[in-house]
């Protein structure tokens, strides 16, 4: 069952518990339903149930902070609303029964049970705070909270307490915010081989494949091993694997991977590595391992303004009651409120909020164009980044050939050339037979009709109009003879030094024409470059596997600071590994070659259309719209979120301040302290929405333009 359940397309993990029944499947929604898990699993003696408690405590589990912000919300409302009934008789119950005497118990046990379901899940790091001799706000709350009780201000407690459960709910929303969707490889979509025996080919699941056995791969099909082309050729699309958009022509002895796309063609494969041995699951790994070397440091400055706040206000509020108590002697009763308002209006839940609540502000307002944060903490290591590390194909690029030069050999009208090259490649998938195809329509040319269509190693052969012609690589045509004039090695030579692929075309061993092909640039690519500089983002440097003439041509149309050509993953990695050692660093991809590099970066950008499922789950930020500018506008929010949360951090401590001097001065008392420090957090949250949301409409009304 294990393994027929592994076998189904989209299944991550199966793990099954013997001793309590259970069947645990990991899978990736995108590929396989629920249903069709529960189809695949309908065997004669098992039994299917939907255990509803089990997913009723599960929910509970996951969202317990939401449920109690929810309860205990709805009871201080009830709370608020009792004590404006019955006013001063809704308190605590008297020795004496009366008429009031109802009342009074419900407010203790309304109350009671509000600060019961908010301060338990603290109760833990409570003990372990004090246990450690460290006074957090915890501590700071939970003081200030048995002094309401202890003095008889139970709705005022319960209120105070509501801010607490709202900041942990808060950061529960927050730490949410991003998606569990890891490495599922693309080899899962090659679920089944054909493995060769004798004169007939057997279909098995993939992770039943062996070293040593050789399979047969046609085309459209995914190669589900590592392994040597034993017989047969054919276009191999490897960008899942090097990122590059050119496609090869792989031929017998030539190395492939698990996760490719034979295009065209059909191969014998001997299979060398299998499963997690293979290339793609090499990557998978590095992505894990360096998944643990992000650091974050978002909240530490505020987490330690707390700190030090705390330490303070319990220093404070135990010198006024002594001064109060023991000095002016004042009841102590009294002294005890004095203090208790101290501690309300200087409890920094309004500090610890100045971070979550930015950061959640700027994660909605990307939302709205498609961007995707992974998580908050991505946003203030975005803002500080100075340094980008950029991908080309598909990033810089279409990630796409294009048709960039026809080039006429031996007196050869052009039109004709493109025509004869139509004709050739209107029989082939390959993405340079697209990209002629695509030119010669767009110019209005006819294309003529071709017959014997034959792949041959490095090109292709065709008839047209009686007569046979060739066309393909530099290599092809050498093995069929033709001849090369100067011009023609000229030529070669010029396209080869600028990083363009090419193709030539012959009949009767006579090379009639080229045609050169270029990955090019996004429109808004040296935009997007000369805003993120503006921006601030001092040196952004081309990684890429390209050769190193394509890479520097590209590196100058745009500008760049440097760049690194002919980089593999691993590459790629130790670059990003390098600067992070001095600094904070960027990575924008799209290809599973780029995922271990954006996962080691302190952030990691994909853009969604052109990336592949590795380089999504290894992304901090995902950009959905498939536009470079959104790179622009991700980084500008960071920018602003950051500011934010600086602008947040000084109000709190502002506020603090004015709060405590209006409490020391007896011009407050504990109920209005209450309300006063819930009205301190609802001025960080609007400061938060004002403050990011109205500088982006402006933005916003360009971006849609």
């Amino acid at each position: 069952m294990k393994n027929r359940l592994k076998s189904n397309f989209g299944v991550c993990d199966v793990q099954l518990d013997y001793f309590d029944g259970y069947l645990v499947v990991t899978f990736n929604s995108r590929y396989i339903s629920r249903e069709q898990i529960i189809k695949a699993l309908q065997s004669k003696g098992f039994v299917l149930r939907r255990n509803f408690l089990s997913q009723i405590e599960q929910f509970i589990f996951y969202n317990s902070d939401i449920i109690r912000l929810i309860v205990c919300g709805v009871m201080v409302i009830v709370s608020w609303s009792m004590r404006l009934s019955f006013e001063n008789s809704y308190k605590l119950p008297g020795f004496r029964v009366d008429n009031d005497t109802a009342v009074g118990i419900s407010y203790v046990l309304i109350n009671g049970i509000i600060l019961v379901i908010a301060i338990f899940p603290f109760l833990r790091k409570l003990i372990i705070a004090i246990k450690n001799g460290f006074l957090n706000v915890d501590v700071l709350m939970f003081v200030a909270i048995s002094g309401a009780v202890f003095t008889g201000y139970w709705l005022e407690a319960a209120t105070f307490s509501l801010v607490a459960v709202f900041v942990s709910a808060f950061e529960k929303i927050i730490s949410t915010l991003t998606w569990h969707e890891y490495f599922n490889g693309t080899i899962a979509n090659a679920k089944n081989a054909y493995v060769i025996e004798g004169n007939s080919s057997r279909k098995i699941p993939v992770n039943e494949l062996i070293p040593g056995q050789l399979i047969s791969v046609k085309r459209g099909m995914l190669i589900p091993v590592d392994g040597i082309i034993d017989s047969g050729s054919g276009f191999i699309d490897e960008r899942s694997i090097t990122g590059e958009g050119i496609v090869p022509v792989k031929k017998r002895g030539d190395k492939v991977y698990a996760g490719t796309l034979l295009e065209s063609g059909s191969i014998n494969v001997k299979t060398v590595e299998v499963g997690h041995e293979t290339t793609i699951a090499t990557i998978a790994r590095l992505i894990q391992n360096t998944q643990y070397e992000k650091e974050t440091e978002i909240g530490k400055f505020v987490d330690k303004c707390a700190g030090w706040l705390t330490w303070l206000v319990l220093a404070y509020s135990a010198f006024l009651f002594i001064t109060s108590y023991l000095v002016i002697h004042n009841p102590l009763i009294f002294s005890l409120v004095y203090c208790v308002s101290i501690m309300f209006v200087a409890c920094p839940c309004a500090l610890l909020l100045s971070t979550p609540i930015a950061i959640h502000t700027g994660v909605g307002l990307a939302a709205r164009y498609g961007i995707i944060f992974r998580n908050g903490h991505v946003i203030e290591k975005f803002a500080k980044t100075k340094t980008l590390l950029l991908d080309k194909t598909g990033t810089l690029t279409y990630g796409r050939p294009d048709v960039r030069e026809v080039r006429a050999f031996n007196a050869f009208p052009k039109r004709k050339i493109l025509k004869i090259a139509a004709a050739l490649e209107q029989n082939s998938y390959h993405p340079l037979a697209l990209a002629v195809c695509a030119y010669v329509i767009s110019h209005n040319l006819e294309i003529p009709t071709s017959e014997n269509f034959d792949e041959i190693d490095g090109g292709i052969s065709s008839y047209v109009n009686g007569k046979k012609y060739y066309l393909g690589a530099k290599k092809m045509m050498i093995d069929q003879e033709a001849v090369f004039t100067k011009e023609i090695y000229d030529w070669l030579k010029t396209s080869e030094e600028h990083g363009y692929e090419s193709v030539l075309i012959a009949v009767d061993r006579k090379i009639i024409g080229g045609i050169s092909f270029i990955d090019r640039l996004r429109r808004e690519s040296i935009d997007v470059i000369t805003s993120m500089r503006e921006l601030g983002m001092d040196k952004m440097i081309m990684v890429t596997g390209d050769n190193q003439a394509c890479a520097e041509r590209i590196a100058k149309q745009l500008g760049l600071n440097s760049f690194h050509a002919e980089c593999f993953p691993e590459t790629k990695l130790k670059c990003v590994r390098e600067i992070k050692k001095n600094e904070n660093v960027a990575m924008i991809g799209d290809g599973i070659n780029d995922a271990p590099a954006m996962t080691a970066a302190s952030v990691g950008i994909v853009m969604a259309d052109a990336g592949t499922d590795a380089a999504i789950a290894a992304a901090d930020i995902v950009l959905g719209s498939g536009d470079l500018n959104d790179l622009v506008l991700a980084y500008n929010i960071s920018k602003k979120v950051y500011l934010t949360i600086k602008l947040n951090v000084l109000l709190s401590i502002i506020l603090v301040i004015v709060m405590i001097a209006l409490v020391s001065t007896g011009r407050i008392n504990l109920t209005e302290s209450t309300f006063l420090y819930i009205g301190s957090s609802l001025l960080v949250i609007l400061n938060s929405y004002i403050f990011l949301f109205r500088p982006y409409q402006l933005l916003s009304s360009k971006k849609k333009k």
